[in-house]
Parts: C-alpha cells; structure tokens; sequence
C-alpha cells in the first residue's frame, strides 16, 4: 500500500474510533497520523514505522503502553496538527517547539485532560485560541511563543490553576487581558511580550508567586497599580515599548528581589521614584524614552549592585546629587539638564561612567511676526553660568561677532526674517553643546502680492495679476463641480455630483460597469460578502467598492481582497471580467475548484489565490492566459498533475505552487518558458528525476523543488543557468554527490540540499560562490572535513552543516566570514578545539557545534562576539573554566553549555540570559551558587560525581576517616551512606571509623546537597574499605611451594564474571581454590583453561569482601588476591 493511501486508512481508522474507547491501537493510529499529516518523511529523525511506537523519537509510553509524552522539538515538521492529535487522552506533555507547523489548533487538543506541558513556540501557527483548549486545567507550563495567532487572550485562560509558566509572546494577540487571569494564583513566569495586547491584566499586583514579567512591545495602555509592589517575589520586570502613563508607583520599592526593571518607551511622567533605591538586588534599571521629570534620586547610591541606569530622553533636569557606583553606566542624554547640572558632578566624579550628550534643545520654540522697522532683542535663558561660551546662528549659519546671552536687532528689515538659534559650550562640561530652540522672525508682508497678506493666504503661489478670491486663489485654482479636476484643467465642468469621471473631469460609459458590477455581486454573494471583514456598500458605485479598481472606461481592472475572510467557491461568472488585469485573494477562505471560466480573462497578467482552501486540479483552460506573468496558487489542496498547458504561457515569469498536493513529475515542457524567473514546486508529492529541460530556463532566479519525492542525482547542469540565484532541492530522495561544477554558479546566492542521500565530501569548489548567502547541507551523509575553502565566501549569512557525518576540525579559516549570522556544525563528529579566530564572525547571531568531539577550553576570544544571542556547544568534551568574557555578550540570552567537562567557577552574567545550561560537567556547589542568585533559571543539575571511585584496604583495629575536599560550601548538607543506607549521624564533610573490623567491609559514599542551589545533589564516587583481619590460622598459601602470581581482573569485582588470564600454560586442566580474608575455604572445584590461558568463573554467589585464590596447575601454583564489592 501506498503511503498516501496507507495515511488516508489511518485517518479514517482513527476518525471511527474517535466514537470508541482509546487504546493503544488508536494511539499509535494517531502518531502514523500526525506523522504523514506534518511529512514525517523529512524529519530530522523520522520514525521507523515497522518497529513498536514506543521505540520511535521522542515517544514516551507507560506501563499500560499508552502514549504519556510526545517530544518532537525542531524535528523538521511541516504541516498541520491533525485533529487525531485528540485521542492521545493519557499525554500529560506535548513538546512541539521549533518547527514549521501552521494551520490553528485544533479543538481536539481540548481532548487532552491530563496535559501538564504544552509546548507549541516557534511555529507558523495561526487563528484564535480553541475554546476547548479551556478544557487542560492540568496545565503547568503554556507555551506558544513566535507564532502568528490573533484575536484576543479568552477569558478560560483563569481555568489553568496550577500553571506556573504562560508564554505567548510575539504573536498578533489583541485587546485586553481577562479578568480570570488573576485566578493563576501559581503563576512565577508571564511572557506577553511583541504582541498587540492593550492593558495589563487587572489585579496583576494580586499573582505575589511572579518571579519574571514580560510585557514589552505591546500596545498597553494605562497606568501600573499603586500597590504594585505586592510582588514581592519579582526579579524581572519588562513593561517596556508600550504606551503607559502615569507615574511609576512608590511601592515599587517593595518589590526587593528585582534584579532587572525595563519601563523604557512609555510615557511616564512625574519623578523617578525614591524607592528604587532600596531595591538591593537591582543590576539593571531602563528608564529612557519616557516623560519623566524631576532630578534624579540620590537613593540609587545605594544600589552597589547596579551595573546600568539608562534615563536618556526624558524630562529629567536639576543638579545630579548622586554619589556614582563604580563601574556603573549611568546614560542620561536627551533630557533638560544643563551646564549648571553638571559641572559640580564632573569636577568631583572625573572618571564616573557617565554619559550625558546631547540634551535637549534650551527654551522654547517660538514663531514672532515683527513689523518691519521694530526692534527686537533674543536671549539665552535657560543656562547662564560663567563658564559658557554662546554662538548665535541664523538658518544654521554663524552670525559673525555674535558671541553673548542676547542677540539685538535695532530695526526688523525682511533680510532678518529666518530661523535663528544659539549653540553654547562649557569649559567643565567638555562633552556637551547645548542649543537654544529655534527662534523663527516674520517680518510680516504680501509675498505673492495679491493684496491678502501670507498669513491668510490659502493660495500663496498666484500667478502676478491675477483676481483671486478672499481667500486669496484665483478662479483656475478652484473645483467648481466638486469632480476632484480644477477649472484649469476641467473639460467637463458641469459633471453631475458623485459620476465617475476620467482625468479630463468627463463621466464614463455607465452600461460597461454594470456589466462588471453583476460578476462582481456574484463574487459577493458566493464567497459571504455580509461575512467580510471590509464589506461593500452595494447602494454605491463599484468605484466606491474597497479593493476593486478601474480603468479609465470605468472596467473593472483588479480586485485586491487579501485577509478579508472570502468563504466559498468562486463564481464562473468571474469570467465574464474581460478587463481584468490583476486578481489577489491572497489569505481567505476560498473552497471548491478554480472556474475553468477564468481562463477566458485574456487581459490577466497577475493570479494570485495563495492561502485559501481550492481542490481539485489546476485547471488546463488557464494556458489560454497570453498575458499571464504571475501564477500563484501555495498553500491550497489542489491535486493532480501540473498541466503541461502551462507552458504555452510563453511570458510566465513565476510559478508558485508551493504546498499542495500535485503529484507526477515535472513537466519537461516547462523548459520551454524562455521568461520564467520563478518557480516554486515545493512540500507536494511530485516524484521521479529532475528534468533534464529545467536547465534550459536561462532567465530562471528562483528553483524551489523541497519537500517532494524526487530522486536520481542532482543535475551538474544547473550550474549552466546564468541568472539562478536561489536553488532548494532539500527534502527529497536525491542520492549521488554534490557537482562540483556548482560552485561556478556565478550569481547563486541561497543552495540548499538537506534532508536527501547525498554522499562524498563537500566540494572545495563551493568556496568560489562569491554571492553566497545561505548554504544548507544539513541531514545528508556527507563525510570527509569542512573545506577550508568556504571561508572565502564573504557574503555568506547562513552555514548549515548539521546531521552529517564530517570528520577533522573546524576550520580556521570560517572566522573570515564577516557577515556570517548562523554557524551550525552540531551532530557530526568533528574533532579538535574551537579556533579562536572565530572571533571575526563580526555579524554572528547564533553558533552551535553540539553533540561533535571537540576537546579543549571554551576560548575567551568568543566574548568579544558582540552581537552573538545564541552560543550551543553541549555534549562534546569540552573543559576548563567558562571564560569571564562571555560576560560582555550584552546581547547573550541563550547558553548550552551542558555534557562536557568544564569546572571552576561560573560567571556573572547579566539577566538577557533567558536560557543557560550547564548540567552534566564537574561543577561543584562554590560554582553554582553565586550565579544561581543572579540567575535563577540556571540549569545546573546533574553533576559529574565527585572523587575518584577506589578501593581502600586497612588493618583491623585501624581508625580512618573520609573526608570531602572537592565541595566546601556553607551552605552544603552531608549524608554519608554505606552499601547505600543512610549512615545515621555521619552528616559532615568528614566521617570516621574508629577500631575498624571486617563488618565495616563495604561500599561507602556521600550525597550532598546545598542550600542555594536545591535541585543539584552531588554524590561522591564510590570508596570501597576492605578491612584486614589477622588470620586466625596461617595465610593459606604459605603452605604452597614453587608459587607464583597471575592476573585476575575486573579488581575490585562486582556482578561481572572474573576473567582469570595465564599466559603460556601447557596442561589446561587444574584446581582453582578461593579462601575468604580469615582462611574459610569459599570454592574448591576443577578447571579448564581455553587455548589462549584464559577463564571465566562465576561469582554470583560470593559476597562482598577480600578473597585470596588459588589455581593449582601440574608442578607449578599461582596465587593473587581480589575484592569484591
């Protein structure tokens, strides 16, 4: 069976037992569904269908063998969410993060009661929120982050009690918060962020479990709550970007675990409160862009942890009476302060971090109409301190000799009419240039003398001589018939109000536009024009119709309604639009076939239907279109085949099919189309070769073939096309190698390849692709080294070279790549250290090089990446310390640092860092727990064990002590523990035995936790304490003559086999004896050796302790002794 036909059995075997209890079956049903629907083919790590469920990627079962977690995070997906998503009624985690599914969400998700974890971020998702979804009060953690749903957040939002996260930043929500979001009473993380949303939630001050609030970029009007500070658990608060008002609440003060406050781009106003200096914790406080006023507190002295105060561009004036922290920034430009508020701070703080220019412009703006001959005098008012310096400008030019407080004119002439201002400098304050505001001066007159003067003249441009009206215009310059043509150019000026008329100003054939306007009422009545989001005033003329233009005629000649929410079929009446140049009905909801009718529309050069829900096939009668240039038709359900009539529209320039269902191969009459400049074919299901034909389409920029089935190689004829610029094959079954030949492409800008089965090693010939952007190579079974090469392409954006097989190191010659943004190397097996050069990346916005073999430190050079917001480099063998200059990374929000094997202390950095990991190295607690304060959403747990795993043996009688060296913290708590029993009372750093005996024997070691850093626990390696007892009886080998020792191993032994090895014996067969530490006979039975001298004995039935062995050969014994753990 077919897979296509295979995934429609499963849909409707799945959809019949929706009516029926769940079960496993209808489990694994839905996941095959899900698979297909979001083109499982292409995943990253797509799922081996024949094998059990529980075995495929990121599928979780129970006990029961029901589905409990789905983890697909950036798999590659590509579709809609199914509604079978639905019968996974025991999922309690959904992960769907990073991929490409779009579509809305389902109402079936509602299905999903047990839901803890929904992850949906960083998807094309669209539409509102399902009201079903009100069904998951399970819900902890919500995310739906970088998506594209709209409408407003539902009030059933209040139903999720128990969730701690809710993440729906930068999406299109609107409007305002629902009142049951106070009911979140668990609530510590609220993102909101880069959406449309208009207030905050009412009672927000009620949610005191907050930790972390982002509401930046949004459209929040209003002001925060006077008790505000009743969060009292907050550490970072971003309002920023919004349109707030009011004052900034004195119990802000309360909140005293904040770290970070952002109120930038609003429109506070009032003064900065004083309260914020007692907020101890305070790293960071943004305050710019708003319309504060006042002086600035000198409270935050007291803030000797802050790292930035910015409050530029603000209304902030008054003498600065702060004492600065050192290494504080303190940014306070664009305000109203001025040489006075200054000059003291500067002569006592010389090397504060402070930067105050440029401030505002002094004094007001003023216009003044002066009569010609009076005398005027201007002045500096707003600063006048002795150590100024003024110059007076006129139009922007320096009046010569003009150089005090005042600038005098003795009698105003029409020459003194402009704009003046004065610019003032400070011998304190160096930095800084004050300008006096604009002072404008008109000398009042008749310009245009026309006898009204310019004040009152609505038409200040008449021509010498001429009558003109009170308002000063002249006949030619007015609208007698309301027609929108002046009476100079008006042909026909007695048209009839509210008649269409041409740009002589003369009505239009009115029987032309009825004809129009009856398939255009069609059109309305077909596709619910009552349903429109910009519907039509039908008791007006179509030229009033929104989206509908005409031409000079009064035919219609295009109609443009993108996202207005068209539902149903087009009419064939549409045909019958025989003027129409141009239709887009881009985004709406559009059923049914495409009227065979439209191509009857011999004028059309534009078609766009993209985004809407047609069937069927693409209609062959379309070919009829001569004129056609632009075909669009993504995102739709259309079937079948591509017409090979397609290619009689000699001056087609794009073809854009892009995901539908068309199915056969590519016609290779297409070839034929010597204008095509763009054809996009991709996520279809066309299959067989690549036409050789394609690569006679000289004039061709664009090929977009991914996420098809077609196979065999990848044409080395490609390279032939002159003006190709981007090529996307990825997402297909091509096999073979990559041409060489396609690095001499001399205007490719964009070559994708993933997700085929290319083979062979990347061509250094790529290196030549001077105008390369973006190369992906990802997911294929490339193998050999990264060609050093491809540090020459200077354009290059975007390396993707992930999920190959690529051996050797990381170039050095990639830090040439200036305008490199991702650099993603990771799931391969590279080698070696991470070159320091990589710090010319001068534009890198993400690096990850996870799970490879890279060894050495982490090096410094990478912190002067400034622009890097993403550095992953997990699960290789990294070690050392994570350098301090990290640090600088103003821009850093995501650090994956976890599985290698660094130490040593960890950095401050500061809170941008969103997501930081640094689980599975060999940190210890001193480590972690400065950080942890500044950073709480560190993940750091687990740890490497620590010590080293030994055996230790002793005398009886003996006193010993373990001690812990690698952990010291005063926050640490100790549980010693033997054969993994709690050892009562052994709770500190150290733990002695005294007058030991063989019941001591055992396996001892110690869990340690931490007061800070709670969810870590360290355990010591295993210590094995063997204690010797005097025999009670001779050793039992002294008896033995001509003896000698061998190996025997693993030693000590736990529940392996022991592996007995003696080189060179002749006779095989012999006695093995094992005696315990006080001379008790253990075993005593025959063996036989194999050809090389070896011998594998159980050992299940002995236990722990010291073992002496004996092994009996004909003339000769060999004894050693073990430890059994």
């Amino acid at each position: 069976m077919n897979k296509i036909l295979q995934y429609f059995s499963i849909s409707l075997l799945v959809l019949t037992n929706g009516f029926s209890q769940n079960n496993v079956s209808t489990d694994r049903d839905a996941l095959m569904t899900f698979y297909y629907e979001t083109n499982g083919d292409n995943w990253s790590i797509p799922w081996d269908l024949s094998q059990n469920m529980a075995g495929w990627h990121g599928v979780q079962t129970n006990q029961e063998g029901r589905v409990v977690s789905l983890n697909l995070l950036g798999q590659n997906l590509v579709g809609n969410i199914p509604p079978q998503i639905g019968n996974l009624d025991q999922l309690t985690e959904l992960f769907l993060d990073s991929n490409q599914l779009f579509g809305e969400i389902p109402k079936e998700v509602g299905n999903l009661v047990k839901l803890k974890y929904l992850y949906l971020n960083q998807n094309e998702l669209t539409g509102e929120l399902p009201i079903e979804i009100g069904n998951l009060t399970n819900l902890e953690y919500l995310g739906l982050e970088s998506n594209n749903f709209s409408g407003i957040i539902p009030e059933f939002i209040g139903n999720f009690k128990s969730l701690t996260n809710l993440n729906i930043s930068g999406n299109s929500f609107s409007g305002n918060l629902p009142l049951s979001l106070r009911n979140l009473i668990k609530l510590t993380r609220l993102k909101i962020n880069n959406n449309k949303l208009a207030s905050l939630p009412v009672g927000i001050e009620s949610l005191n479990a907050l930790e972390f609030i982002d509401a930046s970029f949004n459209e929040i009007e209003g002001s925060l709550p006077l008790n505000f500070g009743n969060l009292s658990n907050l550490t970072h608060l971003n309002i920023s970007h919004n349109k707030l008002t009011g004052k900034i609440p004195n119990s802000i003060g309360n909140c005293n675990k904040l770290r970070h406050i952002d109120f930038s781009y609003n429109s506070f106003v009032e003064e900065i409160p004083a309260s914020i200096g007692s907020i101890n914790p305070l790293i960071f406080i943004y305050l710019q862009h708003n319309n504060l006023s006042g002086n600035i507190p000198k409270e935050i002295e007291n803030l000797v942890n802050l790292k930035r105060f910015y409050a530029f561009n603000n209304k902030l004036f008054g003498e600065l009476s702060f004492v600065p922290n050192e290494g504080t920034e303190y940014a306070i430009a664009k305000n109203s302060f001025v040489f006075e508020d200054l000059e003291n701070y500067l002569t006592l703080y010389p090397n504060s971090k402070i930067s105050y220019s440029y401030q505002a412009y002094i004094d007001v703006v003023q216009t003044k109409n002066i009569d010609e001959g009076d005398s005027y005098t201007l002045k500096v008012d707003a600063t006048t301190s002795q150590n100024n310096s003024y110059q007076w400008r006129k139009d922007g030019r320096n009046i010569i000799g003009e150089n005090s407080l005042f600038l005098t004119f003795d009698a105003i002439n029409p020459s003194d009419a402009g704009v003046y201002d004065c610019i003032i400098n400070n011998s304190i304050v160096t930095d800084l240039t004050l300008i006096k505001n604009h002072f404008t001066i008109v000398v009042n007159g008749d310009y245009d003398n026309d006898g009204i003067s310019s004040q009152f003249d609505r038409c200040p441009n008449t021509s010498v001589g001429s009558s003109v009206n009170c308002d000063g215009c002249a006949h030619a310059q007015l609208d007698d018939d309301g027609d929108g043509i002046t009476n100079d150019l008006d042909q026909c000026p007695n048209t009839v109000s509210e008649q269409t008329v041409d740009i002589n100003g003369c009505a239009q054939d009115q029987s032309l536009i009825n004809l129009d306007r009856e398939a255009l009422m069609a059109l309305y009545n077909s596709t619910n024009g009552q349903g429109w989001v910009r519907k039509w005033d039908l008791s007006k003329s179509i030229d009033n119709w929104r989206g509908i233009k005409l031409n000079e005629q009064g035919r219609v000649v295009s109609i443009y309604m993108r996202n207005n929410d068209l539902k149903g079929p087009l009419p064939p009446e549409i045909g019958n639009l025989t003027m129409l140049t141009s239709i887009d009905l881009l985004s709406n909801k559009i059923e049914k076939a495409i009227p065979k009718e439209m191509g009857q529309l011999s004028n059309l050069w534009n078609i766009e239907l993209g985004h809407n829900r047609l069937i069927d096939g693409i209609p062959a009668e379309l070919g009829n279109l001569k004129n056609l240039q632009f075909l669009r038709l993504t995102l739709n359900n259309l079937s079948g085949t591509i017409p090979v009539e397609l290619s009689q529209i000699r001056c087609l320039k794009a073809i854009d099919l892009y995901n539908n269902k068309l199915t056969g191969s590519i016609p290779p009459e297409l070839g034929n189309l010597k204008y095509l400049e763009y054809l996009f074919l991709s996520l279809n299901q066309l299959s067989k070769d690549l036409p050789l034909e394609i690569s006679q389409l000289q004039r061709i920029r664009s090929l977009d073939l991914r996420g098809n089935q077609l196979t065999g190689t990848i044409l080395p004829e490609l390279s032939e096309l002159p003006n190709l610029e981007y090529l996307n094959l990825s997402s297909n079954q091509l096999s073979g190698t990559i041409p060489s030949v396609l690095g001499s492409s001399p205007k490719l800008r964009s070559l994708q390849l993933s997700s085929n089965k290319l083979e062979g090693s990347i061509p250094s010939e790529l290196g030549s692709l001077d105008k390369l952007e973006l190369l992906v190579l990802t997911y294929n079974k490339l193998t050999g080294s990264i060609p050093k090469e491809l540090g020459r392409l200077s354009n290059l954006k975007y390396l993707y070279l992930y999920g190959n097989q690529l051996t050797g190191t990381i170039p050095n010659e990639l830090g040439a790549l200036k305008k490199l943004k991702d650099l993603f190397l990771y799931k391969n097996q590279l080698e070696g250290s991470i070159p320091s050069t990589l710090n010319g990346l001068d534009s890198i916005d993400r690096i990850n090089f996870s799970e490879n073999l890279l060894t050495g430190i982490i090096p410094e050079q990478l912190g002067t990446l400034e622009t890097l917001r993403t550095l992953t480099l997990d699960n290789n063998l990294l070690s050392g310390e994570v350098p301090e200059t990290l640090t600088k990374l103003k821009n850093l929000s995501s650090l994956y640092l976890n599985n290698n094997q660094l130490e040593g202390a960890l950095p401050l950095f500061e809170d941008s860092i969103e997501s930081f990991k640094v689980d599975t190295n060999n940190f210890v607690f001193e480590n972690i727990e400065n950080t942890f304060f500044n950073q709480p959403d560190l993940v750091y747990s687990p740890q490497s064990n620590i010590g080293k795993s030994t055996t230790i043996e002793v005398n009886e009688n003996q006193n010993f002590t373990f001690t812990i060296t690698e952990t010291t913290s005063e926050n640490n708590i100790y549980q010693w523990r033997k054969n993994g029993t709690d050892i009562i009372g052994a709770t500190t750093a150290t733990y002695t035995i005294t007058k030991m005996n063989t019941e001591d024997n055992g396996i001892y070691d110690c869990l340690i936790k931490n007061t800070v850093a709670t969810k870590l626990t360290l355990q010591l390696n295993p210590i094995t304490l063997v204690v010797n007892q005097a025999l009670t009886t001779n050793d039992p080998f002294d008896v033995l003559d001509n003896t000698k020792t061998f190996e025997a191993y693993p030693n000590p032994l736990e529940k392996e086999d022991l592996i007995i090895h003696i080189p060179g014996i002749v006779s095989k067969t012999g006695i093995i004896t094992i005696f315990n530490s006080l001379g008790g006979l253990i075993m005593n039975t025959s063996i036989d050796f194999n050809d090389k001298g070896i011998l594998k004995l159980n050992t299940d039935l002995i236990p722990s302790g010291l073992y002496y062995i004996q092994v009996e050969l004909p003339g000769v014994n060999y004894t050693t002794k073990i430890i059994k753990s």
